[in-house]
């Protein structure tokens, strides 16, 4: 069911159009009516509607503030923007933005359809190719990793595959699951890549803070890469045991250093194979030519969280974004999100918000300037956001904190 948010700080209009939509698009969910930006950007982390129809001017936020926070969340929203102002500016700027459809007010009646219909018909049409693509990925992602593990596929195509997969790539493991050779055993195993390894694997891996890259089926073998943890043994170990009780089974795994190369990875693959010991159920085998020592991962962690640190003290004032420092780091952003908490024990909002209220109670300590101004300065370019955010930390207002703290 296709899902809308309505913003307005003029009920009567919400309340219009709410009233067009049950009338002519009975199958579209409306999910809420808020009156500020603010109010629809809490709303839209809560659940993220389709599209929102959104007023241009309101309090707190206005709707072209609102799409930019969208645009820099990655969050595929559509926006329909609607202004009592036939300003070429705000439509050039909306556009500029993304905006799917703009009105004037007061908008027709059928306007107001056309740009729902369309917007409906634009996100069916996106669903429909994004489910075509998920039926083919699978079939794309197996034929080129069984090439990259024989060393068969060409460096030009690496990227591919890792858009496909949705990762950055500059760590994996790859583990083999190896079975005992018997025709039982073998019904077993394709028992297991029907069942198992798509819910029990899986979720052994998820559970674990690992994502499974891709896997499949290979002769008696189930070959799975999946992101790294350093923890990895213990995760292993688990899937193991859940293995077992199917049948006998040897685990081997191999990772390669950041930046590794084709010849590389199917290198691992190919040692893994060579340095194959037939005991089972309690067999780990790993590589160490190509693992990254506990030393030297620790030793490339703090130095990556040490850049980290340096860039946010450097740009906690500007439009810093989590995008922004994991392009700088070169790193996937969730990866950085877990190695940046695991790391200081706080998120990395967390500790820009510190950096920030840091330096605007020195400011409001050691100046006189405006709160707005302040704000500002340390990267808040909505006052009220400011407000609260000072508040929530601190306890007090930027002014109260002011009128304790300033010097005399």
């Amino acid at each position: 069911m296709t899902t809308v948010l309505l913003i307005d700080d003029e009920p009567l209009t919400t309340q219009a159009i709410r009233q067009i939509l049950q009338v002519h698009f009975p199958s579209i969910d409306i999910i809420g009516e808020v009156t500020n930006g603010d109010k629809a950007w809490d709303s839209i982390l809560r659940r993220t509607p389709d599209f929102i129809i959104s007023d241009i001017r309101m309090p707190h936020m206005d709707g072209l503030q609102l799409m930019e926070r969208i645009r820099e969340a990655g969050l595929s929203v559509k926006v329909i923007l609607i202004s009592a102002y036939d300003d070429f500016e705000y439509a050039r700027r909306a556009i500029s933005l993304g905006a799917f459809g703009y009105m004037v007010k007061p908008f027709m009646q059928n306007e107001l359809i056309q740009e729902v219909s369309r917007v409906c018909n634009e996100i069916e049409t996106e669903l429909a190719h994004k489910q075509d693509i998920s039926k083919i990925i699978p079939f794309v992602e197996e034929n080129m990793i069984r090439k990259l593990l024989v060393g068969k596929l060409k460096q030009g195509d690496l990227n591919l595959l890792i858009n496909l997969s949705g990762g950055d790539w500059n760590q994996y493991v790859l583990t083999i699951f190896r079975f005992n050779r018997t025709s039982e055993n073998k019904e077993i195993l394709e028992e297991i890549v029907k069942i198992s390894m798509s819910e029990e694997i899986n979720s052994l891996f998820a559970k674990h803070g690992c994502r499974v890259v891709s896997f499949f089926q290979n002769e008696n073998e189930l070959v799975v890469l999946h992101t790294p943890k350093l923890d990895d043994i213990p995760i292993l170990q688990v899937c193991l045991e859940t293995l077992s009780k199917y049948t006998e089974v040897t685990i081997l795994t191999g990772s390669c250093r950041m930046n590794f190369t084709l010849e590389q990875i199917s290198f691992a693959y190919v040692e893994a194979d060579k340095n194959l010991i037939e005991s089972y159920t309690s067999s780990v085998i790993t590589l160490p030519d190509h693992d990254l020592s506990s030393n030297e991962k620790e030793d490339y962690h703090s130095e990556l969280m040490t850049r980290a640190v340096e860039y946010c003290k450097k740009e906690f004032t500007k439009d810093i974004s989590l995008q922004k420092i994991s392009d700088h780091l070169n790193l996937n952003k969730y990866y950085f999100c877990t190695l940046f908490k695991s790391h200081f024990n706080l998120t990395f909002w967390e500790y820009i918000t510190d950096l920030r209220i840091g330096y605007s109670k020195e400011l409001l300590s050691l100046t006189n300037e405006k709160t707005t101004e302040i704000s500002e300065k340390c990267g808040y370019l909505n006052i009220s956001h400011f407000g609260k955010i000072f508040k929530k930390t601190t306890g007090l207002t930027p002014a109260e904190y002011r009128k304790q703290h300033q010097t005399k």
